[in-house]
Protein backbone atom coordinates (compact mmCIF):
# COMPACT_ATOMS: atom_id res chain seq x y z
CA UNK A 1 0.00 0.00 0.00
CA UNK A 2 1.39 3.38 -1.01
CA UNK A 3 2.00 5.74 1.89
CA UNK A 4 1.82 9.53 1.81
CA UNK A 5 3.22 10.26 5.24
CA UNK A 6 5.89 12.60 3.81
CA UNK A 7 3.60 14.41 1.38
CA UNK A 8 0.64 16.78 1.52
CA UNK A 9 -2.47 16.74 -0.72
CA UNK A 10 -2.67 18.59 -4.02
CA UNK A 11 -3.63 22.19 -3.33
CA UNK A 12 -2.31 22.15 0.25
CA UNK A 13 0.74 24.10 1.37
CA UNK A 14 3.04 24.27 4.37
CA UNK A 15 3.46 27.89 5.41
CA UNK A 16 6.95 28.32 6.78
CA UNK A 17 9.00 31.09 8.42
CA UNK A 18 8.84 34.37 6.46
CA UNK A 19 5.59 33.45 4.73
CA UNK A 20 3.80 33.41 8.09
CA UNK A 21 5.11 36.94 8.72
CA UNK A 22 3.53 38.32 5.56
CA UNK A 23 0.20 36.60 6.23
CA UNK A 24 0.12 37.98 9.77
CA UNK A 25 1.07 41.46 8.57
CA UNK A 26 -1.73 41.51 6.00
CA UNK A 27 -4.33 40.34 8.52
CA UNK A 28 -3.15 42.89 11.09
CA UNK A 29 -3.27 45.75 8.57
CA UNK A 30 -6.76 44.86 7.42
CA UNK A 31 -8.07 44.25 10.95
CA UNK A 32 -6.88 47.75 11.94
CA UNK A 33 -8.85 49.22 9.03
CA UNK A 34 -11.99 47.29 9.97
CA UNK A 35 -11.75 48.40 13.60
CA UNK A 36 -11.28 52.03 12.56
CA UNK A 37 -14.44 51.79 10.45
CA UNK A 38 -16.44 50.06 13.22
CA UNK A 39 -16.79 46.62 11.66
CA UNK A 40 -17.28 43.85 14.23
CA UNK A 41 -15.38 40.60 13.80
CA UNK A 42 -17.02 37.17 13.89
CA UNK A 43 -15.69 33.64 13.52
CA UNK A 44 -17.78 30.80 12.10
CA UNK A 45 -17.13 27.04 12.38
CA UNK A 46 -14.77 25.30 10.00
CA UNK A 47 -17.43 22.59 9.76
CA UNK A 48 -20.87 23.48 8.41
CA UNK A 49 -23.85 21.38 7.41
CA UNK A 50 -23.92 20.81 3.66
CA UNK A 51 -27.53 22.07 3.69
CA UNK A 52 -26.27 25.61 4.42
CA UNK A 53 -24.81 25.68 0.91
CA UNK A 54 -27.42 23.54 -0.84
CA UNK A 55 -30.20 25.68 -2.27
CA UNK A 56 -31.56 26.77 -5.64
CA UNK A 57 -28.88 28.69 -7.46
CA UNK A 58 -26.27 27.05 -5.22
CA UNK A 59 -23.28 29.42 -5.34
CA UNK A 60 -20.62 26.73 -4.97
CA UNK A 61 -20.67 23.46 -6.87
CA UNK A 62 -20.94 20.51 -4.51
CA UNK A 63 -18.05 18.83 -6.36
CA UNK A 64 -15.72 21.55 -5.08
CA UNK A 65 -16.62 21.05 -1.40
CA UNK A 66 -14.73 18.81 1.02
CA UNK A 67 -17.36 16.53 2.60
CA UNK A 68 -17.54 14.28 5.63
CA UNK A 69 -20.24 13.09 8.00
CA UNK A 70 -20.87 13.52 11.72
CA UNK A 71 -21.64 10.76 14.24
CA UNK A 72 -25.29 10.85 13.20
CA UNK A 73 -24.51 10.41 9.52
CA UNK A 74 -25.39 14.01 8.62
CA UNK A 75 -23.42 15.48 5.73
CA UNK A 76 -20.90 18.16 6.67
CA UNK A 77 -18.52 20.29 4.61
CA UNK A 78 -15.35 22.20 5.35
CA UNK A 79 -16.34 25.87 5.06
CA UNK A 80 -16.09 26.59 1.29
CA UNK A 81 -17.15 30.23 1.51
CA UNK A 82 -17.28 32.90 4.22
CA UNK A 83 -20.23 34.99 3.02
CA UNK A 84 -22.79 32.19 3.29
CA UNK A 85 -22.00 31.38 6.96
CA UNK A 86 -22.10 35.12 7.76
CA UNK A 87 -25.54 35.25 6.10
CA UNK A 88 -26.63 32.29 8.27
CA UNK A 89 -25.42 34.06 11.42
CA UNK A 90 -27.14 37.32 10.46
CA UNK A 91 -30.45 35.53 9.90
CA UNK A 92 -30.40 33.25 12.93
CA UNK A 93 -28.17 34.74 15.64
CA UNK A 94 -28.26 38.55 15.39
CA UNK A 95 -31.00 40.96 16.42
CA UNK A 96 -31.55 44.24 14.63
CA UNK A 97 -31.49 45.00 10.94
CA UNK A 98 -28.09 46.57 10.28
CA UNK A 99 -24.66 44.99 10.79
CA UNK A 100 -21.10 45.77 9.72
CA UNK A 101 -19.23 42.47 10.01
CA UNK A 102 -15.64 41.46 9.32
CA UNK A 103 -13.80 38.14 9.41
CA UNK A 104 -10.33 36.65 9.02
CA UNK A 105 -10.54 32.91 8.38
CA UNK A 106 -9.89 30.22 5.80
CA UNK A 107 -12.11 28.63 3.19
CA UNK A 108 -11.56 25.17 1.69
CA UNK A 109 -12.27 24.16 -1.90
CA UNK A 110 -11.24 21.21 -4.03
CA UNK A 111 -9.14 22.68 -6.81
CA UNK A 112 -8.54 19.74 -9.13
CA UNK A 113 -5.25 17.99 -9.73
CA UNK A 114 -2.24 20.05 -10.82
CA UNK A 115 -4.21 23.31 -11.08
CA UNK A 116 -1.60 25.10 -8.98
CA UNK A 117 -4.31 26.74 -6.87
CA UNK A 118 -4.55 26.40 -3.11
CA UNK A 119 -7.32 24.32 -1.58
CA UNK A 120 -7.10 26.27 1.70
CA UNK A 121 -7.35 30.04 1.24
CA UNK A 122 -7.02 32.54 4.04
CA UNK A 123 -9.56 35.31 3.53
CA UNK A 124 -10.07 38.69 5.15
CA UNK A 125 -13.35 40.36 4.36
CA UNK A 126 -16.35 42.46 5.31
CA UNK A 127 -20.11 42.26 4.93
CA UNK A 128 -22.49 45.22 5.28
CA UNK A 129 -25.92 43.77 5.99
CA UNK A 130 -29.30 45.50 6.06
CA UNK A 131 -28.76 48.43 3.71
CA UNK A 132 -29.07 48.81 -0.06
CA UNK A 133 -28.41 51.70 -2.42
CA UNK A 134 -25.40 53.62 -3.69
CA UNK A 135 -24.28 54.95 -0.29
CA UNK A 136 -23.74 51.44 1.07
CA UNK A 137 -22.15 50.17 -2.13
CA UNK A 138 -19.83 53.17 -2.08
CA UNK A 139 -18.88 52.49 1.54
CA UNK A 140 -18.03 48.89 0.65
CA UNK A 141 -15.89 50.04 -2.29
CA UNK A 142 -14.08 52.60 -0.14
CA UNK A 143 -13.32 49.92 2.45
CA UNK A 144 -11.89 47.71 -0.32
CA UNK A 145 -9.77 50.61 -1.57
CA UNK A 146 -8.38 51.23 1.91
CA UNK A 147 -7.51 47.54 2.23
CA UNK A 148 -5.66 47.50 -1.10
CA UNK A 149 -3.96 50.81 -0.42
CA UNK A 150 -2.69 49.55 2.95
CA UNK A 151 -0.49 47.01 1.16
CA UNK A 152 1.67 49.83 -0.23
CA UNK A 153 1.61 48.09 -3.63
CA UNK A 154 0.28 49.31 -6.97
CA UNK A 155 -3.34 48.25 -7.41
CA UNK A 156 -6.55 48.76 -9.34
CA UNK A 157 -10.17 48.11 -8.40
CA UNK A 158 -12.68 47.11 -11.07
CA UNK A 159 -16.39 47.81 -10.72
CA UNK A 160 -19.17 46.25 -12.74
CA UNK A 161 -22.73 44.99 -12.44
CA UNK A 162 -24.33 41.55 -12.54
CA UNK A 163 -26.57 41.04 -15.55
CA UNK A 164 -24.74 43.57 -17.70
CA UNK A 165 -21.84 41.88 -19.43
CA UNK A 166 -19.99 43.43 -22.38
CA UNK A 167 -16.55 41.75 -22.16
CA UNK A 168 -14.70 44.19 -24.39
CA UNK A 169 -15.74 47.31 -22.51
CA UNK A 170 -13.40 48.30 -19.68
CA UNK A 171 -11.60 51.49 -18.79
CA UNK A 172 -12.70 54.93 -17.57
CA UNK A 173 -15.87 57.00 -17.90
CA UNK A 174 -15.75 56.63 -21.70
CA UNK A 175 -16.78 52.99 -21.23
CA UNK A 176 -20.15 54.05 -19.86
CA UNK A 177 -20.70 56.38 -22.81
CA UNK A 178 -19.96 53.57 -25.27
CA UNK A 179 -22.24 51.22 -23.36
CA UNK A 180 -25.10 53.72 -23.51
CA UNK A 181 -24.86 53.72 -27.29
CA UNK A 182 -25.14 49.94 -27.29
CA UNK A 183 -27.96 49.96 -24.75
CA UNK A 184 -30.14 52.28 -26.88
CA UNK A 185 -33.70 51.94 -25.55
CA UNK A 186 -33.00 49.18 -23.01
CA UNK A 187 -34.25 50.93 -19.87
CA UNK A 188 -32.81 48.36 -17.48
CA UNK A 189 -29.36 48.62 -19.05
CA UNK A 190 -29.48 52.42 -18.93
CA UNK A 191 -30.49 52.28 -15.25
CA UNK A 192 -27.45 50.06 -14.48
CA UNK A 193 -25.11 52.35 -16.41
CA UNK A 194 -26.45 55.40 -14.59
CA UNK A 195 -25.87 53.63 -11.28
CA UNK A 196 -22.26 52.85 -12.18
CA UNK A 197 -21.82 56.44 -13.38
CA UNK A 198 -22.96 57.73 -9.99
CA UNK A 199 -20.52 55.45 -8.15
CA UNK A 200 -17.68 56.36 -10.50
CA UNK A 201 -18.32 60.10 -10.18
CA UNK A 202 -18.50 59.94 -6.39
CA UNK A 203 -15.30 57.90 -6.19
CA UNK A 204 -13.58 60.49 -8.38
CA UNK A 205 -14.80 63.28 -6.12
CA UNK A 206 -13.41 61.37 -3.10
CA UNK A 207 -9.97 61.20 -4.75
CA UNK A 208 -10.01 57.53 -5.76
CA UNK A 209 -10.35 58.02 -9.53
CA UNK A 210 -6.82 56.83 -10.38
CA UNK A 211 -7.51 53.42 -8.85
CA UNK A 212 -10.89 52.70 -10.49
CA UNK A 213 -11.56 50.77 -13.70
CA UNK A 214 -15.05 50.21 -15.03
CA UNK A 215 -15.29 46.63 -16.27
CA UNK A 216 -18.56 45.59 -17.89
CA UNK A 217 -17.27 42.04 -18.31
CA UNK A 218 -16.70 41.02 -14.67
CA UNK A 219 -17.88 37.47 -14.04
CA UNK A 220 -17.55 35.99 -10.53
CA UNK A 221 -17.40 32.27 -9.78
CA UNK A 222 -20.06 32.70 -7.07
CA UNK A 223 -23.65 33.03 -8.27
CA UNK A 224 -25.31 34.87 -5.39
CA UNK A 225 -24.44 38.39 -6.57
CA UNK A 226 -27.38 40.57 -7.60
CA UNK A 227 -25.96 44.02 -8.39
CA UNK A 228 -22.59 45.71 -7.98
CA UNK A 229 -19.54 43.45 -8.42
CA UNK A 230 -15.92 44.39 -7.73
CA UNK A 231 -12.50 42.89 -8.31
CA UNK A 232 -9.16 44.04 -6.93
CA UNK A 233 -5.77 43.51 -8.57
CA UNK A 234 -2.21 44.04 -7.33
CA UNK A 235 0.82 44.45 -9.56
CA UNK A 236 2.67 41.18 -10.06
CA UNK A 237 -0.28 38.90 -9.24
CA UNK A 238 -2.02 37.43 -12.28
CA UNK A 239 -5.46 36.98 -10.71
CA UNK A 240 -7.79 39.01 -8.53
CA UNK A 241 -6.74 39.36 -4.91
CA UNK A 242 -10.10 40.78 -3.81
CA UNK A 243 -13.62 40.13 -5.03
CA UNK A 244 -17.16 40.79 -3.92
CA UNK A 245 -20.35 42.67 -4.57
CA UNK A 246 -24.01 43.00 -3.66
CA UNK A 247 -26.06 39.91 -2.76
CA UNK A 248 -29.59 40.87 -1.77
CA UNK A 249 -31.20 37.41 -1.89
CA UNK A 250 -28.74 35.17 -0.04
CA UNK A 251 -29.83 35.82 3.55
CA UNK A 252 -33.44 34.99 2.64
CA UNK A 253 -32.37 31.35 2.30
CA UNK A 254 -31.91 31.37 6.08
CA UNK A 255 -35.25 32.97 6.90
CA UNK A 256 -34.69 36.74 6.82
CA UNK A 257 -34.83 39.17 3.92
CA UNK A 258 -31.89 41.54 4.30
CA UNK A 259 -29.90 43.22 1.53
CA UNK A 260 -26.13 42.97 1.78
CA UNK A 261 -22.83 43.83 0.12
CA UNK A 262 -19.26 42.80 0.88
CA UNK A 263 -15.93 41.48 -0.31
CA UNK A 264 -13.22 38.96 0.53
CA UNK A 265 -9.48 39.51 0.10
CA UNK A 266 -7.20 36.54 -0.65
CA UNK A 267 -4.55 36.83 2.04
CA UNK A 268 -2.33 34.14 0.52
CA UNK A 269 -2.00 36.03 -2.76
CA UNK A 270 -1.50 39.34 -0.99
CA UNK A 271 1.21 37.76 1.19
CA UNK A 272 2.92 36.51 -1.99
CA UNK A 273 2.91 40.07 -3.37
CA UNK A 274 4.20 41.54 -0.11
CA UNK A 275 6.99 38.97 0.05
CA UNK A 276 8.01 39.67 -3.55
CA UNK A 277 8.08 43.41 -2.83
CA UNK A 278 10.27 42.97 0.25
CA UNK A 279 8.24 45.66 1.97
CA UNK A 280 8.52 44.18 5.46
CA UNK A 281 11.80 42.31 5.07
CA UNK A 282 12.04 38.90 6.70
CA UNK A 283 13.19 37.41 9.96
CA UNK A 284 14.10 33.97 8.67
CA UNK A 285 15.90 32.94 5.53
Amino acid sequence: MKKYNKNIPDGAADIIFDKTLYIKKAVEMFRDIYEELDYQEIMTPVLEYYDAFNFEGQPIEQESMYKLSDAGGRLLVLRPDNTTPVARVAATKLSGDFFKICYNQSVFRITGGYSGKRSEIMQSGIEIIGRGGPDTDLYCIETALKVLKATGLKFKLEIGYVGYCVPLLFGGAEVLNEARILAKNDNKAVEILNYLQELYDRLNEAGYGEYIIIDLGIVHELDYYTGLVIGGYIEGIGESVLSGGRYDNLIAHFGRELPAVGFAANINLIADALEASGRFGGKNT
